[in-house]
């Protein structure tokens, strides 16, 4: 199977961590509490100019992201792209989210708090949501909660900032 996407699928990648309490089987969606610790968008040039979507499909179809510097424990990883093609009409963007569980180990110090349910990231009218890709703009809103910088995890021997 060879990965693909789209050219005209165009937007943003956002990428979000939650903490589970105890097992992942017996967690519920619905209860997780979402913090976004990476975000792309509109990068520069004529509309509709390019991309970070753009810069991962000349990367092979990856895209880059080192975890924080997470307390130990369960989480899951939300990395999601939201293709703007049909962004200009009502309920036109599409999201493609994906979430890994993930256990960090270590001696990472921070615990996440604040972060909201995945049912209030975006609304149908959000300016980065409702986005005609194909006429004049001069910038881009981001959708969803405010990014959330954290410290990256220690480096040979230096701790790098997260954002």
């Amino acid at each position: 199977m060879q990965d693909t996407w789209p050219a005209s699928h165009a937007g943003p990648i956002l990428d979000y961590i939650a903490p589970v309490s105890g097992d992942f089987s017996a967690i519920s969606p619905s209860s997780l509490s979402w913090t976004k610790i990476q975000q792309g968008a509109w990068k520069s040039g004529s509309n509709p100019g390019a991309w970070v979507t753009d810069d991962m499909v000349k990367n092979n179809f990856s895209w880059d992201l080192t975890i924080p510097n997470l307390a130990p424990g369960n989480y899951v990883l939300r990395h999601e792209i939201i293709a703007l093609h049909a962004g200009g009409q009502p309920n036109g963007a599409q999201a493609y989210p994906q979430c890994v569980n993930i256990q960090v180990s270590g001696s990472g110090t921070v615990k996440l708090s604040g972060g909201v349910p995945a049912t209030s990231f975006y609304k149908a009218t959000d300016p980065g949501i409702q986005f005609n890709l194909f006429t004049k703009y001069d910038g881009y809103t981001i959708p969803g909660p405010a990014l959330t910088k954290l410290a990256k995890r220690e480096e040979r021997g230096h701790a790098r900032e997260f954002a």
